[in-house]
């Protein structure tokens, strides 16, 4: 079976987020795919019923949509370009990592160019109150696609709230600029 979800980097927030997703994803019965450089950070995850992707490309192909929660701008770079050629026409990039503003404008529009659409969405909490399920996220992007993105975002905190267009309003709160 294809997976609908998908999320990469199993780091402290992103671990939490993919156990939520997973409970969250059973109950709707779909599929939650996973992705981690470190493999062993994927296996919890698998014996819970996570598929796990041997690429980030093998998940992007997979899903319809890929989250990512990833270190910094230049894992966010590196995970973008090899998703997005693999990504379903249509497909969703939902960035939740905490990057520079000038790199999420960047993405959206490369997103947008190749057909696919680009959510930022930091979350904000650490790594225990992202388990617990009291994150606060914030999304920018255009106002259908975080319609489209908000049912499956909304059980994974006490809030998704969502900033109007243009794109980088969410990223501002979290870094200045280099």
């Amino acid at each position: 079976m294809e997976a609908t979800v998908g999320i990469i980097g199993l780091g402290g927030m992103g671990t939490g987020m993919a156990k939520n997703l997973l409970e969250d994803c059973k109950a709707r019965d779909k599929q939650l795919m996973v992705f981690n450089r470190t493999t062993a950070k994927s296996e919890p995850l698998r014996k819970a019923g996570a598929h796990v992707a041997d690429s980030v490309g093998a998940l992007a192909a997979a899903c319809e949509l890929v989250l990512v929660m990833l270190a910094n701008d230049e894992a966010l770079w590196a995970v973008f370009e090899e998703a997005l050629p693999r990504m379903r026409p249509g497909g969703v990039f939902v960035d939740c990592s905490t990057v520079y503003p000038a790199t999420t404008k960047d993405l959206a529009a490369k997103a947008i160019e190749n057909g696919k659409h680009y959510l930022s969405c930091p979350v904000f909490g650490r790594p225990d109150v992202v388990a617990t399920r009291k994150c606060v996220m914030v999304m920018a992007g255009p106002p259908e696609i975080k319609a489209r993105v908000r049912p499956l975002l909304e059980p994974l905190g006490r809030a998704v709230l969502g900033s109007p267009p243009p794109l980088p309003p969410a990223q501002y709160s979290r870094h200045a600029p280099p």
